[in-house]
C-alpha cells in the first residue's frame, strides 16, 4: 500500500508539471547566454553552490575529505568573503537550501547519503537517507542536488545520469528514477520553480541543459570553457548563473539574459 501511494505521488507530480508545459506559450523563448567571468576561491575542490534565503551570498560545499577543510562554507559573489561553517570530512557532492524550513542538504558521494543540517546555525548533521541502487561506493554517484517544492528535493546521479525525487522530512523516494537519456553525467541542478524546468550540468559534455521532467531537452549551452561545472545555481536578481569548478577552485559568473 505504501509503495503504491508513492507511485501515485510521482505521477501526479509529473501530470501537473507536463499540464503546465502543454498550456505553456509555444513560441516561448530560452534565455540567452552572454559574456563570463570568473574568480579563484579559497575553497579545495568546491562541488556545489546554492544562494542564501535572502540571495546576499552563496554557499558552497567542499568534496576534501581532510578534516576541516570540507563541508559547508559561505561565500560572498566576489570570492572575497569565505567563512567555514560546518566540518564535514566526507565526499560532499551536492547542496540545496529548503526554501521552506531553512534546513540545508548535502550529497554525499560514495557513501550515497543525503545530510540534513539543521537550520539557523547549520551545526546539527543527519543522514536522512542512503540511495543504494546507484553509484554506491563509486565515484560515479551522488552529485546533484536542487530543491524542488513542498520539502521535496531533487537528487542527481552522475553515472547512470538517474533523477529522483526524494522527501526531506522522511528520505524516501518519491516514485522511480527518472532517465536523463542526452545527459551522460548529472553533475549539478537547479530547478526554476517560476518557469517549471530544471538546469542540469553534465560535467563530462561541458554543457548546460534545460529539462523538462519527462526527460525532454528544451535548450542546451556549451561550457566547455569550465573544467568540472560541478555547482550550479540561477540568479535572476543579478542575471546570471553562477557556476563552481571543482578542477581548479574557481567561481564563474556567466551572464544571461531572459531568465
Amino acid at each position: 500500500m505504501k509503495n503504491s501511494l508513492i507511485v501515485v505521488l510521482s505521477v501526479l507530480v509529473l501530470s501537473a508539471f507536463s499540464c503546465k508545459q502543454q498550456e505553456a506559450d509555444s513560441t516561448v523563448k530560452y534565455p540567452v547566454m552572454g559574456e563570463y567571468s570568473s574568480v579563484d576561491v579559497d575553497i579545495l575542490e568546491i562541488s556545489a553552490v546554492c544562494p542564501s534565503a535572502d540571495n546576499s551570498f552563496l554557499y558552497a560545499v567542499s568534496d576534501d575529505v581532510k578534516e576541516g577543510k570540507g563541508g559547508l562554507y559561505s561565500l560572498s559573489f566576489d570570492g572575497s568573503e569565505v567563512k567555514h561553517i560546518y566540518d564535514v570530512a566526507r565526499d560532499c557532492e551536492g547542496l540545496a537550501l529548503n526554501t521552506d524550513t531553512g534546513d540545508i542538504y548535502l550529497a554525499i558521494e560514495r557513501e550515497q547519503a543525503i545530510v540534513r543540517l539543521s537550520a539557523p546555525d547549520y551545526q546539527k548533521a543527519e543522514d536522512i537517507c542512503v540511495i543504494e541502487n546507484a553509484g554506491f561506493n563509486t565515484n560515479k554517484g551522488l552529485e546533484g542536488l536542487c530543491y524542488y517544492t513542498d520539502n521535496l528535493l531533487f537528487v542527481g546521479n552522475q553515472n547512470p545520469a538517474e533523477l529522483r525525487i526524494v522527501s526531506c522530512e522522511t528520505g524516501e523516494t518519491v516514485g522511480e528514477p527518472i532517465i536523463l537519456p542526452v545527459t551522460t553525467e548529472i553533475a549539478a541542478l537547479w530547478y526554476d520553480s517560476e518557469k517549471d524546468y530544471l538546469w542540469v550540468s553534465d560535467s563530462n559534455r561541458g554543457t548546460l541543459y534545460i529539462y523538462s521532467l519527462e526527460g525532454e531537452v528544451l535548450q542546451s549551452y556549451s561550457i566547455k570553457f569550465i573544467r568540472n561545472a560541478e555547482g550550479l545555481c540561477v540568479d535572476k536578481e543579478r542575471s546570471c548563473i553562477w557556476i563552481s569548478s571543482d578542477g581548479d577552485d574557481k567561481l564563474y559568473k556567466i551572464d544571461f539574459q531572459g531568465l
